[in-house]
């Protein structure tokens, strides 16, 4: 039940084969632009623990890459960005309590902040999850952080379920909460 060619080297049958399997194929997808999709069990602990693996995945190359020298930098450079953005506001709120109204225009323009984009370290980087709020599609950051306030009552943020659903790994069955399943049907849509 093992695979000779070196691939895997669980046995087909176990969580583990099924979790590296399922990695790969929802990565694959993902990265083909061809999420969201269903993978169905019968078992409600086998999904709760392949999930449980794929968040587990995800959270561990993360964190792999937070300690990188590229990302540091990467914070480095926005801090740097953000305390720039900050200098100019304050110099631009100090311009415009020194002038008229109808200089506010101008001054807008020249103060224009849109550029910086998001500038905070986000909770998940969007590199490691499944959740494409932040590229404009499907659902917005609203509607997510909604359902996550939502499930926040059933289950506390370092659960699994809740760390699933901020990276976007839905579980779904009858023996879950309707508010939590229903979150999953609403991020699935």
């Amino acid at each position: 039940k093992v695979q000779e060619r070196g691939v895997c080297a669980h046995p087909m049958d176990s969580e583990d084969w099924l979790a590296e399997h399922l990695i790969h194929l929802v990565t694959s997808l993902a990265a083909e632009d061809k999420l969201p999709v269903l993978v169905f069990n019968f078992e409600e602990t086998t999904c709760e623990n392949l999930a449980e693996k794929v968040v587990d995945f995800l959270e561990a190359k993360e964190n792999e890459y937070r300690s990188t020298p590229e990302f540091k930098k990467k914070m480095q450079d926005l801090a740097k960005r953000q305390k720039e953005a900050e200098s100019r506001l304050k110099k631009h709120e100090k311009t415009m309590n020194n002038k008229k109204e109808e200089d506010a225009a101008e001054e807008d323009q020249i103060c224009d902040l849109s550029d910086l984009g998001d500038l905070r370290e986000r909770d998940v980087l969007p590199q490691f999850s499944f959740v494409r709020a932040h590229e404009g599609e499907g659902l917005d950051e609203e509607e997510l952080a909604d359902a996550l306030r939502r499930v926040e009552k059933q289950y506390p943020k370092d659960h699994v379920l809740y760390r699933c659903l901020m990276r976007g790994i839905g579980v779904h069955h009858f023996g879950l909460p309707a508010a939590y399943r229903q979150a999953v049907e609403v991020l699935f849509r």
